[in-house]
């Protein structure tokens, strides 16, 4: 019985002094704050997926031109297996109509772990069953760092940040999930890469000259199986709650297209949007989206504000029209002839 108190009081000290440096050292969450609002807010449509999506779709024109009430909640580093339990949860009401996922390639090799400190752990996002069925299928196939501990050690910026962090956790606003608290709590600056323009929509105003990112060859990324039956259970839930799922793929720098072979993941990913019955509009293949290198704040492809204003328009456009093939390149050929004249 000494025995069995001791292991008790051990797990019980151990839950709180990890849930208090879960406090402390951890950043306020964006997430919190945008699943917050797409719960609690008069919207009908989302759009989720990673950096790119909140880069790259700009929620108040699709609002004006679809006539609809749109947030978007895409964060980046977040798991196609969070994407799925965060439209669960946000949608509890059932009030969506539309999800806009977003396709990033350079997702597709990696499972449902997270980073810690990258606030894509759902740990205290979700509620009931979600919660349960989350706990079973991901937390106990994580490591303890990435589905539990959701901070990261990084020297003394994090001792520094414990003023702040403890401050913006213990107002009110934060509490109550107010959306006017995500600027303040995603560090955006007036000489930062990107402005915040609302309902989780980054604007892009400002190039990164030392961003690095190494190009992508589907010959040398292994497809995780695990977000292809992700996508699925995504399409079965939108089914059954009368939800029109669309698929889509931010449209990427010339210099990108030119270099690697995205033609054989716009291949794989028609395939699987097709195998599922959701349509599937690849902006890298439509007609209507010159570009060039000076269109984005990095090499990887995440959109200054007004590149993501243009391709925002046009999705309105093919989401309205009757014939939506007929705003794409039938072949990858035609895609790369049409950006010869591009500047990487």
């Amino acid at each position: 019985m000494k025995t069995s108190k001791k292991v008790i009081v051990f797990i019980l000290i151990n839950a709180i002094v990890l849930a208090l440096l879960t406090f402390l050292l951890n950043a306020p969450s964006c997430t919190k704050l945008l699943m917050g609002d797409a719960e609690t807010g008069d919207y009908d449509t989302l759009i989720m997926g990673q950096s790119h999506a909140y880069a790259g779709y700009n929620p108040f024109i699709i609002s004006d031109q679809l006539d609809c009430e749109t947030i978007d909640i895409a964060r980046p580093s977040t798991s196609t297996y969070n994407e799925y339990y965060m439209l669960q949860e946000v949608n509890k009401t059932k009030k969506y109509k539309t999800l806009i996922f977003d396709i990033d390639y350079s997702y597709w090799d990696r499972g449902h772990s997270g980073r810690a400190g990258s606030d894509a752990n759902l740990l205290l996002r979700l509620t009931g069953k979600r919660w349960l069925s989350y706990f079973k299928d991901v937390m106990l196939d994580s490591n303890y760092n990435d589905s539990i501990a959701d901070y990261k050690l990084s020297g003394l910026g994090v001792i520094k940040n414990l003023p702040r962090n403890i401050k913006i956790k213990t107002s009110k606003g934060y509490q109550d999930n107010d959306p006017s608290l995500f600027e303040t709590v995603g560090g955006f600056t007036e000489d930062g890469y990107y402005h915040y323009g609302g309902r989780g929509f980054y604007e892009g105003v400002n190039y990164m000259e030392d961003y690095y990112f190494k190009p992508l060859l589907f010959g040398d990324r292994s497809i995780n199986e695990e977000n292809d039956l992700v996508l699925k259970k995504m399409a079965s839930y939108c089914k059954e709650n009368d939800i029109r799922m669309i698929c889509v793929s931010s449209a990427l720098p010339p210099k990108r297209l030119k270099e690697e072979d995205i033609d054989q993941f716009h291949q794989y990913f028609a395939a699987l949007c097709d195998s599922i019955g959701v349509p599937f509009y690849d902006m890298n293949y439509a007609k209507k989206m010159d570009r060039t290198g000076a269109d984005y704040i990095d090499k990887e492809g995440h959109m200054m504000l007004s590149l993501a204003n243009r391709q925002t328009d046009l999705l309105c456009e093919i989401l309205k029209s009757d014939s939506p093939e007929e705003y794409f390149f039938d072949s990858y050929s035609e895609v790369l002839k049409n950006l010869e004249g591009c500047v990487s």
